[in-house]
């Protein structure tokens, strides 16, 4: 608990489990370059750690490594890294990280969760996987895409950011509930070619979906979104009449929340009932989400 070492021998490759867990005086300036590995929990709740960098040829730093290491000051991570654990980062609170290296494919559960001073603009190329709750709470963070190739992004994974509005990459199979469930977030889009379903992306909002109903009947806002032609013409087919989308059939338009397309005089019938008034509610014809409407 009070071990207060300034440096570790120069020819050491590893730092095994939980060696220095606990030792909440040790503050490190450098870690030794030849250093390859670092084990599971190793710096695990080393508060006053402010080590700046890590070595370059670091290659393995695993789960919980740093975790609860409030001070830490790190901008970048070494280059070699190809996965960020369960919880490497969890709970630095002051951690800066910019960047992350290109070659990084999986990043772990709960990896940065609660680093509220994250400062990242984007993530690596060659991300296939964000797991659950991988930035929750990290609430500097306001990314606006994600990395083509990415394949899954696990459940409240952004949550609590300050994304506003996100694209999410055809390539991407998995999208977890409330990934995106932040009080900013305004809008998330599926990328043209995306086999996900468009009740993913309503999922995706969780408890925020309501706030942004609420908000369009406050603001007297249309639900549907109007189309320009020939921008982002739907395949499909227009569910209420059958008709194809054309300049020849009229305008059409996508529903507010779930994305699905209609023509507007479509619109019209779903929100009137058989008086011509319009109604407080209806639900999408095809995945039966609901909507509600300012009279």
């Amino acid at each position: 608990y009070r071990l207060n070492l300034r440096e570790l021998p120069k020819n050491l490759s590893v730092i095994d489990n939980c060696t220095f867990i606990g030792c909440r005086n040790l503050n490190l300036e450098k870690l030794p370059e030849d250093l390859r590995g670092i084990g599971y929990g190793a710096f695990l709740y080393c508060e006053n750690l402010q080590l700046e960098e890590l070595p370059s040829n670091l290659e393995i730093i695993c789960d919980r490594a740093f975790e609860s290491c409030n001070k830490l000051n790190l901008r970048e991570l070494p280059k070699n890294l190809s996965e960020i654990g369960c919880r490497t980062f969890a709970n630095c609170s002051d951690l800066p990280l910019e960047k992350l290296p290109s070659g990084i494919t999986i990043i772990g559960k709960e990896a940065f969760t609660n680093c509220q001073k994250l400062q990242l603009e984007e993530l690596p190329k060659d991300l296939t996987k964000v797991s659950r709750r991988a930035f929750y709470g990290c609430e500097n963070i306001k990314l606006e895409v994600l990395p083509n190739g990415l394949e899954r992004i696990g459940k409240e994974a952004f949550a609590n950011t300050g994304i506003k509005t996100i694209t999410i990459p055809e390539s991407v199979i998995k999208l977890g509930d409330s990934s995106f469930d932040t009080n900013s977030i305004e809008k998330i889009t599926l990328a043209q070619g995306s086999r996900l379903e468009n009740n993913a992306v309503v999922r995706a909002y969780g408890e925020r979906i309501y706030e942004l109903q609420l908000k369009a009947i406050m603001q007297e806002k249309e639900i549907i979104i109007p189309v320009e032609f020939n921008a982002e013409d739907p395949e499909d087919i227009c569910s209420i009449c059958m008709g194809e989308f054309n300049e020849e059939n009229g305008a059409f338009g996508r529903l507010f929340l779930c994305g699905h397309y209609m023509h507007m005089e479509c619109y019209e019938g779903l929100v009137r009932d058989e008086y011509g008034n319009r109604v407080h509610s209806f639900n999408c014809p095809i995945c039966r989400m609901k909507y509600f409407l300012s009279i």
